[in-house]
């Protein structure tokens, strides 16, 4: 899928959709694609040098909030081009290009990791991340990242991201999945899977 605004569009079709995950151990995590995470999905943030991006990382200002951004992209005032443009669009390039609803829906048809432990990596700002939910692909891992907040204990996509190592799986407890479901915001099924 090309294009800034045909993602935003593809993204939308998932939003609110709830998705389950039950686990071998019985444990359950579920969560919702909402449309204010696409920006930190796609990984717009690590664009550091453009303008409305610098703006939208401002945790001070929050004048330009994930809407606002959407907006623009919807609007035709971000585009593919400007993002790039940027000297940092290489380091999401990957993860932009193989962005898309059925990636995001198809992360985990075997294991996941469990309890997922941040001090196993030199460095990464996952510190909030409960799931890593996976797929390997030829070359590299596509990772889904979920979190669960304190304060309501509902999970979270945090992040989404391709990585050529295993560096975020091995080393951590993996848990096999035995069924997933995906529920479009009416309760309809959307796609439902057992793997026993």
């Amino acid at each position: 899928m090309s294009g800034l605004k045909e993602k935003v569009i593809d993204y939308y079709k998932i939003s609110n959709y709830m998705v389950c995950y039950k686990l071998m151990s019985g444990s359950e995590v579920s969560f919702r694609f909402e449309k204010v995470a696409f920006p930190h999905l796609i990984g717009l943030h690590k664009l550091v040098d453009i303008p409305l991006i610098q703006r939208y990382n401002d945790d001070q200002e929050r004048m330009v909030s994930a809407k606002y951004l959407l907006a623009k992209i919807r609007q035709g005032k971000l585009l593919e081009t400007d993002l790039r443009s940027s000297r940092y669009f290489s380091e999401i390039e990957e993860r932009y290009n193989k962005f898309n609803a059925t990636n995001l829906l198809s992360v985990s048809y075997s294991d996941v990791v469990v309890d997922f432990d941040v001090t196993r990596l030199k460095a990464s700002k996952l510190v909030n991340t409960k799931y890593i939910l996976f797929e390997r692909e030829s070359d590299a891992y596509r990772q889904l990242c979920i979190k669960q907040n304190a304060y309501d204990k509902k999970y979270y996509v945090e992040s989404f991201f391709y990585e050529k190592s295993d560096d975020y799986i091995k080393g951590q407890r993996l848990e096999k999945v035995v069924q997933m479901k995906v529920v479009e915001p009416d309760g309809k099924i959307y796609l439902e899977d057992a793997f026993v």
